[in-house]
């Protein structure tokens, strides 16, 4: 089984969506209506953001584990479907949450699952993943190698970050 780990604020949202910004191509993104309290507090996903994660998921066969603060919930299930989301049905679990790290959760999830073949994730931030977290050793550093995809939670996945998703659950 491969697996891509999945952070949701930051990657299928960003911090600009309580209020009007201008998209890459131009156009304008209206802020999100409806979910402040549809969705525990949170402005909602990025309507092209879901699409982009959905690109990334079609043709292939890997599934997914979420690695959010959203959690796997009916709400976190139903902000997805509602955004346009077409790969629920990929989603195998969620990783343990626990005040290692995110990396750390994530390896550990992957050792204590003899059948992942491979993985990769798709997180905003880098701290406790490659960065300088307490929990992160230079051996998890190597471990994940090619295998974080990091969007800017500033703007969140774009068309050349889902492109290299794409490459790598591909090859």
């Amino acid at each position: 089984m491969r697996v891509v780990f999945l952070d949701l604020d930051g990657v299928v949202n960003n911090y600009h969506l309580s209020k009007p910004w201008t998209r890459p191509d131009g156009s304008i993104q209206q802020p999100v209506q409806g979910t402040k309290n549809e969705f525990g507090g949170t402005t909602g996903f990025d309507y092209d953001k879901v699409e982009r994660l959905n690109k990334c998921f079609d043709n292939s066969d890997w599934s997914i584990v979420i690695s959010s603060s959203w959690y796997l919930t009916t709400r976190t299930l139903g902000a997805l479907t509602k955004y346009g989301f077409r790969h629920c049905h990929r989603i195998v679990g969620e990783t343990v949450r626990r005040k290692s790290g995110r990396g750390a959760q994530i390896l550990q999830f992957v050792d204590c699952h003899p059948r992942i073949t491979d993985f990769c994730t798709i997180e905003d931030e880098c701290t406790d993943i490659t960065g300088n977290h307490k929990s992160v050793t230079d051996e998890m550093r190597k471990r994940w190698e090619g295998r974080f995809f990091n969007p800017n939670p500033y703007i969140g996945l774009q068309d050349e970050l889902m492109h290299e998703i794409i490459d790598y659950i591909k090859a």
